[in-house]
């Protein structure tokens, strides 16, 4: 749910997403590039493959470091890193 929510939020966001497909490259352009208000969508689909596996790797990470408690504290480490929890939340609020 929450890639699915990350993909469609760089659509509708002014994130790098919608800059990518309205700005283009212009040689005629003082800075190399201008606004394209008719641009040609082509396929975006890597964005969400990427998102889906980085989640999936995070995961991953999740539960080995679980099963291995040695592990954990490098989790935690990168989480503090990241500026992310590490406790799990699910849909509904619970938490794993």
């Amino acid at each position: 749910m929450h890639t699915l929510y990350r993909a469609l939020s760089n659509e509708s966001h002014a994130g790098l997403g919608i800059t990518d497909l309205y700005v283009i490259e212009d040689e005629r352009s003082a800075i190399g590039m201008s606004f394209e208000p008719d641009p040609v969508d082509s396929s975006r689909d890597s964005g969400l493959a990427i998102a889906a596996g980085l989640l999936f790797l995070a995961i991953n990470a999740d539960t080995q470091a679980r099963k291995e408690p040695s592990w954990l504290p490098k989790l935690e480490q990168v989480a503090r890193g990241l500026g992310v929890p590490l406790e799990i939340v699910r849909a509904d609020g619970s938490t794993a």
